[in-house]
């Protein structure tokens, strides 16, 4: 989750962020910091008696990832330019793939197959949702993360893959040749379901994805929507004012959404400003909901404005900002922590739905339990 708060800071920041990424300033920074000296006095070393060349820009970039990856957080990144361009596609919801939404709980299971989006090669090719991608060319996907896996599947446009894929239904194997083509994500989709319910699935907290729900739910609510199902199942968060705005869309005025706690300790607590809808509200959730998600999810629960169904979310409470540099690189960096409504600390524990309903198939028993919760 990323936070667009005090903006002047943080162009404070990144100017002098921009010095600190450099090399000469990185050797400062070490030189005053206690026990690290070695650093400073070990390249040296490598410089006289390396037999190699030592390229001091990889060196550079070395020393600054170990620098934050000592912190031991996780959402604590050093970004190189590369990277970051990846980092900045993830937000905008674009790249270059097959068009499938893949969740994977441990490292030792494949690729579940969420969703194909419509037109893309999966979807031409029938991948549907409860499948298992298993390989990517030829390479097992077991025991690897959830990114390792992904970054196998995405490449340059026009470069092809062989996948493959377990059916959900029948178990048969196949393997599948597709090429890769550039993938624009629809952040948000809707659908008038059975019984005038009205279903809004959203796939990532980018910019912009706050005023799109609120508007596509004013449309289905103009057109006979008398309950609403939102799909919050595989998005992993993204922007926390986007989440603020979804909030004031479904919450009374003056709900609490959710309090944060800065490194100062300083709490500051948001809530709704506006009167949101009052229609009934099925909140979809499953372990891959985190962050962004959250917030809502806690703001529904806990403000009992609807019943969450699925399976318990992530569990990620950190805020993040991030600092682009002028190289192209960029520090994203955790500057608080969120609790929600009732001051609960989510964090690696996430949030646990009113019913817990499993995924077995692509029937999806979890959408078919909300409508029924709505009928």
């Amino acid at each position: 989750m990323y936070s667009k708060r005090k903006l002047f800071t943080t162009i404070a920041i990144t100017v002098i962020l921009t010095s600190v990424l450099t090399y000469t300033s990185t050797m400062y920074f070490f030189t005053n910091v206690r026990d690290v000296p070695v650093l400073t006095s070990t390249i040296p070393l490598l410089q006289k008696y390396y037999y190699g060349e030592v390229d001091m820009n990889n060196l550079d970039e070395a020393a600054t990832k170990a620098a934050v990856n000592s912190l031991g957080d996780p959402y604590t990144v050093y970004m190189n330019k590369e990277e970051f361009n990846e980092f900045n596609q993830m937000l905008e919801q674009e790249y270059c793939g097959i068009g499938v939404i893949v969740t994977k709980e441990t490292e030792q299971e494949p690729l579940f197959v969420q969703s194909a989006f419509e037109g893309s090669p999966a979807f031409k090719s029938g991948i549907k949702t409860g499948d298992k991608i298993t390989k990517v060319n030829d390479i097992s996907l077991i025991g690897m993360d959830i990114e390792e896996a992904t970054a196998l599947i995405k490449g340059e446009e026009g470069s092809e893959l062989t996948i493959t894929v377990i059916d959900g239904e029948t178990d048969i194997e196949r393997n599948i040749r597709l090429t890769r083509q550039f993938i624009d994500i629809p952040v948000i989709y809707t659908e008038m379901l059975e019984n005038d319910i009205g279903y809004i699935s959203l796939s990532s907290f980018n910019e912009g994805s706050g005023n799109k729900f609120s508007s596509e739910l004013d449309t289905l609510i103009s057109n006979g929507a008398k309950s609403i199902i939102f799909d919050l199942r595989g998005n992993s968060g993204g922007y926390a004012i986007e989440a603020e705005i979804i909030a004031n869309a479904l919450l009374p005025k003056n709900s609490v959404v959710y309090s944060i706690v800065s490194k100062t300790e300083d709490t500051e607590t948001i809530k709704t400003t506006v009167e949101g809808t009052d229609v009934p509200l099925v909140l979809l959730v499953d372990e891959n909901s985190a962050s962004a998600s959250e917030i809502v999810a806690g703001a529904i629960k806990e403000n009992n404005r609807g019943k969450l169904v699925g399976k318990t979310t992530f569990g990620k409470a950190l805020v993040q900002t991030v600092i682009p540099n002028s190289s192209g690189s960029a520090l994203k960096v955790t500057i608080a922590r969120y609790f929600t409504p009732s001051g609960n600390d989510i964090q690696k524990s996430g949030i646990i739905p009113d019913y817990e309903v499993e995924l077995k198939s692509a029937a999806d028993e979890q959408l078919q339990f909300a409508i029924d919760l709505l009928k």
